[in-house]
């Protein structure tokens, strides 16, 4: 996964929902 896309992905999760928004991304950081 591009490093460019991390944020995006992060950043409409959080948009989305924040508690979910931060799993989101822990998951893209630990895959």
């Amino acid at each position: 996964m591009s490093l460019s896309y991390r944020p995006v992905v992060q950043f409409k999760a959080m948009q989305m929902n924040p508690q979910q928004g931060y799993a989101i991304h822990i998951c893209i950081i630990n895959s």
